[in-house]
């Protein structure tokens, strides 16, 4: 009987995690509109549904400005006066945390999950990345990129740049760690 016991056991505390990281991708557009600016965000699945080909288009009184592939967000922002858009997500789909678009649709900064380690609340090993809180409330405009703060997944008010660079630092810390340990495995 403890034969079977244990197994039973891992089985249904593996289940919610494996059930968390499944997904089927659908094919979706999202038009956001701010003023004379628009966004046009795709999901074009391949696979399947199992993976998806993602892309931003910029556009100013209908001209393209820019478009960008495997870039993704949950939300779009503006800044007031109209000279920033802030994508965030807390999704590991397709893998953007921050993406932040100039008022000519210019990329100034892309950062992903698997090259910066936020410090998560909850994640998973694919989908989940909670690392901020959801909603416009949750961002706040200051004089430029610098000066931009957001809710934290834990409520704490924090700057949107430090928070990057301290994500950024967290992973390149554990890289180390990771190269380290196996240089040791392997002598």
């Amino acid at each position: 009987m403890k034969r079977l016991a244990i197994p039973l056991l891992v089985a249904f505390a593996l289940a919610p995690m494996t059930h968390a990281d499944s997904w089927k991708l659908r094919a979706h557009d999202e038009v956001h509109r701010f003023k004379n600016t628009t966004f046009k965000y795709t999901i074009d699945p391949i696979d399947g549904g199992n993976w998806a080909k993602f892309a931003v288009r910029v556009y100013r009184d209908n001209r393209l400005l820019g478009q960008y592939a495997s870039i993704g967000f949950e939300e779009l922002i503006p800044s007031p006066d109209g000279s920033l858009f802030i994508g965030l997500s807390n999704s590991g789909i397709p893998g953007t945390a921050v993406v932040v678009f100039g008022a000519h649709g210019g990329l100034l900064l892309h950062v992903q999950h698997d090259v910066a380690r936020f410090d998560h609340c909850d994640e998973t090993i694919t989908v989940i990345r909670d690392w901020y809180l959801v909603g416009k409330d949750s961002l706040q405009f200051g004089e430029g990129l610098a000066d931009i703060s957001l809710l934290d997944c834990r409520g704490k008010r924090v700057n949107l740049l430090d928070t990057v660079a301290e994500a950024y630092a967290r992973a390149a810390a554990e890289h180390r760690e990771w190269r380290a340990k196996h240089a040791a495995e392997a002598k």
